[in-house]
């Protein structure tokens, strides 16, 4: 699953620039991902990816 979160994680970074609504969702979803494996620090890292873009 950590794979999965890195995945999107790197996603919503590459798309930022370019489509920044997908990054979003990509963002968004990582986020989810990180509560799911119930790691904060995954879940706070992609909250503040979510909030830059």
């Amino acid at each position: 699953m950590l794979h999965a979160f890195n995945c999107l994680y790197d996603l919503a970074l590459t798309y930022s620039m370019r489509r920044p609504m997908l990054a979003r969702e990509l963002a968004l979803d990582a986020m989810v991902q990180g509560i799911r494996m119930g790691r904060p620090d995954l879940t706070y890292r992609a909250n503040a990816l979510l909030g830059a873009l």
